[in-house]
């Protein structure tokens, strides 16, 4: 299975707090339904699309570099404001470093022939100005509910040379149609993500200073979104952000964030604390 058009790391910023404890419902699309409601849409042109993209992208480069949380809105929805969002709140709460800007050097879109969903994708190629390097982005754009195209997902995608998606799209520009069917087996693969997540790793950890980690995993797709579209392999490529809640508990005991608020980071208020939450979130693309 393709699962490398690769995951950003990026740590959604959401620390839920709880006297007495705080555990996340699953969430889970039901069989053959989609994360938002079927419209008819019209695509853009391969431009005009690359014009759209390039425009979002310099924008979210100046927000970014200006750590401006107000203009991440108009320009995104879906994960994609949420990982900018709590990337720049992360850095105003000295709780991550900044990261160099990430100028585009071309943009490669990928837009289907027709879409029950209104979303294309593109393959953004960039240069760090701090490293030297050009990595690849995947992004999704979505039109909102007032027409207008937004960024609505971003994932990593490797610095090689080639585009991430060269092997498996076998064309530039323009994708396979997006059907009702296609969104179905999209829904599946991101339920299929979830139960490898929770069946194939590790889901109770112990700290060396005592406290008891509980691990689940989880979608949110009314909140993130899923993307894809079909490949000529047959197969459908799926874009979608997974959730790993990990929930610090000591056994007796408080978990206790001092007055410096070194322990746990500068989002949490000092004082003691049953359980604290923590909800990670990943955004990646796979195949199948």
């Amino acid at each position: 299975m393709f699962d490398d058009v690769r995951r950003v790391a990026a740590t959604m910023g959401r620390c839920a707090l709880a006297v007495t404890g705080c555990v996340p419902l699953l969430l889970a699309f039901g069989s053959g339904a989609s994360a938002r409601p079927i419209q008819a849409s019209s695509m853009p042109s391969v431009d005009a699309a690359r014009t759209i993209v390039s425009g979002l992208w310099a924008q979210r480069e100046t927000a970014l570099s200006r750590l401006d949380a107000a203009s991440i809105p108009p320009l995104e929805m879906a994960s994609a404001r949420q990982q900018d969002v709590a990337y720049i709140n992360g850095v105003r709460c000295r709780c991550e470093q900044m990261k160099g800007d990430h100028p585009m050097t071309e943009v490669i879109p990928q837009v289907p022939r027709a879409s029950v969903q209104p979303v294309f994708f593109a393959q953004v190629h960039t240069t760090n100005v701090e490293s030297g390097t050009h990595p690849w982005y995947l992004v999704a754009v979505e039109r909102d509910a007032g027409g207008t195209w937004k960024l609505a997902f971003i994932d990593l995608g490797g610095e090689q040379s080639s585009p991430p998606l060269a092997a498996l799209a076998r064309s530039a520009g323009t994708a396979l149609s997006v059907t009702n069917q296609t969104r179905a087996r999209m829904a599946q693969l991101t339920r299929n993500a979830v139960h490898h997540a929770m069946t194939h790793n590790k889901l109770v950890f112990a700290t060396s200073y005592g406290a008891t980690i509980h691990r689940h995993a989880e979608l949110r797709p009314d909140a993130d979104g899923v993307f894809g579209f079909p490949l000529p392999s047959g197969d459908v490529l799926t874009c979608f952000t997974l959730h790993t809640i990990d929930v610090f508990s000591m056994p007796n005991g408080y978990l206790q964030q001092g007055p410096t608020q070194s322990e746990w980071g500068h989002n949490l208020a000092p004082g003691d604390y049953r359980s604290i939450t923590y909800d990670t979130a990943s955004p990646r693309c796979v195949v199948g």
